[in-house]
């Protein structure tokens, strides 16, 4: 049984150290043996309200990467922090709305809930099929972060009221399509990066140079929940099996918006931050005083092509002035 979505899953042969389960649901996941049992007791004491969170994460995490997520000690807590995952009851149906578009674009796909038997039992499944029911797509509860197959009936209803789906009254009562409205939504979210409240951060890793400015004043700036909602990636502080450019590109891409820190004339921040432009999202550019007024012929200054931007110039000494300056750039020109 799978300890997140509770859906009847196998363990792939593995080499004893590490588990893999293969989850008709979540997807492929790994865990290391040792720290299994203690994983089920910390999701039934800490977590057991969030599992259908993890269930959703995995399952678009399988979707989108030709990879196992491998899930260590001390992971969960970081996993359910993480910004890409719909908190808000709005955000999940965002999502909801996301991933069946996402699924499978055809005009006139019929979702719907019905009665299937599985195993010498009539259950309550999603599914999904184009035309005639020849051909049955299941689809698992975590596509729309649902608790429960009732959550999903309350989910379907509320995206109804919306006008994001149109009942299809065909064989079920959760018998639906999207809508135009919903398929313009969707569409929308793409562009949109499904409302996400991660923010890139893109800048010179120096700690010598640049000691103390992310964790006071960048990432506080970023994450004060006093007047939104945010979390701050910077690439060099997350855990990832990949080519470290393929995830800048995609932690750029799924960013709300990003901020690049110009001091150091390093050229991927400069990459980065042009790459962000291209897709539309809004970049807030910083630099370190000495660095802004600094002598071009040492190329110890800022680039004459992003010289006209407004720019936030910091120093090592007065940033809980850069943090406030920040914030305000924030709430006047993202919110």
């Amino acid at each position: 049984m799978c300890i997140f979505c509770e859906s009847k899953c196998k363990k792939l042969p593995s080499n004893g150290a590490t588990i893999t389960i293969d989850c008709p649901s979540c997807g492929h996941y790994q865990i290391s043996s040792s720290y299994l049992v203690n994983l089920e007791s910390e999701l039934d004491n800490n977590y057991a309200s969030r599992k259908h969170l993890v269930a959703g994460f995995l399952y678009e995490f399988n979707r989108g990467k030709n990879e196992i997520y491998d899930i260590k000690k001390g992971d969960l807590e970081k996993l359910l922090d993480d910004g890409h995952i719909p908190k808000t009851p709005m955000q999940r149906l965002d999502r909801f709305l996301l991933n069946l578009y996402k699924n499978d674009d055809r005009i006139g796909i019929i979702y719907e809930i019905d009665y299937i038997k599985m195993k010498d039992e009539q259950r309550e499944t999603f599914t999904s099929y184009f035309g005639n029911r020849n051909s049955i797509t299941i689809l698992p509860l975590s596509i729309a972060y649902a608790r429960n197959i009732d959550e999903l009936k309350g989910m379907i209803n509320n995206l109804e009221s919306i006008g994001f789906i149109q009942l299809a009254s065909i064989r079920s009562a959760y018998s639906f399509t999207l809508s135009p409205k919903g398929l313009e939504q969707a569409e929308q979210l793409m562009k949109l990066n499904f409302k996400s409240n991660t923010v890139f951060v893109a800048m010179w890793f120096n700690e010598s140079e640049m000691a103390g400015v992310y964790d006071k004043a960048i990432k506080v700036a970023i994450e004060d929940k006093q007047y939104y909602d945010f979390y701050a990636i910077r690439i060099d502080k997350k855990e990832h099996n990949n080519d470290i450019t393929d995830e800048i590109i995609a932690e750029i891409k799924s960013s709300k918006f990003v901020v690049a820190d110009l001091t150091g004339y390093r050229g991927g921040v400069y990459y980065e931050a042009g790459y962000a432009r291209g897709l539309g999202r809004e970049v807030i550019l910083t630099c370190r005083k000495d660095w802004f007024d600094g002598n071009p012929n040492e190329y110890r200054c800022i680039h004459f092509d992003v010289s006209h931007f407004p720019i936030i110039v910091w120093e090592p000494d007065r940033l809980d002035s850069f943090k406030e300056a920040l914030i305000n750039r924030i709430r006047h020109t993202i919110l």
